[in-house]
């Protein structure tokens, strides 16, 4: 019964997606519209791929649409044009508890599951960095790529310090906002 109603759902969905994305010339209404249902669509056949998958298929949808990649490790929708690496589907911390994070792909910090030098900016909040972690941002970060780091001071103050010499050829600013030190980090070659 539940994948009838999906199947059906996704073909309202589909059928009201085409009836405005076959004109020749769209209004910007209309273009947004589509473009909100191919998202819509989009989403609907992510759900259903595996993790691995499913991180190639948004990164492919966003190259395409020329946007840069933004990984979330550990995160859990905070960032509207990221991609959310965490190893379960729902909040634990952010927002309303329980909520299926959107864009998510299955994983952990210390196992991106994207390929090399692909990604243009990786935010990491609160959730803990290892060594591992490191190796993996050094792996899939792309020349000129931006690292975002917000931790309590406390543990920031050795963790950021080895992400910052993990990436010597980095431009680094750092600052405290209310108990956490905030790190930007540019790595601008290898």
């Amino acid at each position: 019964m539940k994948k009838i109603l999906s199947l059906l759902l996704f073909s309202t969905i589909l059928v009201s997606c085409s009836s405005f994305s076959g004109h020749r010339t769209l209004s910007s209404t209309n273009a947004a519209k589509a473009l909100s249902c191919n998202w819509t669509v989009n989403s609907l056949i992510l759900k259903s791929l595996s993790p691995k998958l499913r991180a190639e298929k948004l990164y492919a949808l966003k190259k395409k649409a020329g946007v840069p990649l933004h990984l979330d490790l550990g995160g859990e929708g905070r960032y509207s044009d990221a991609i959310n690496i965490n190893p379960q589907p729902h909040t634990s911390t952010t927002g309303e508890w329980g909520r299926e994070i959107p864009f998510w792909v299955k994983g952990r910090s210390d196992d991106i599951p994207f390929a090399d030098n692909t990604i243009d900016k990786i935010t990491v909040e609160n959730a803990p960095i290892s060594l591992k972690s490191i190796q993996e941002m050094l792996r899939v970060l792309r020349p000129r790529g931006h690292i975002y780091l917000s931790h309590p001071e406390d543990y920031a103050q050795v963790i950021h310090q080895m992400v910052i010499d993990a990436f010597p050829n980095a431009e680094v600013s750092s600052q405290v906002i209310e108990t956490n030190l905030v790190t930007n980090i540019k790595f601008l070659a290898r």
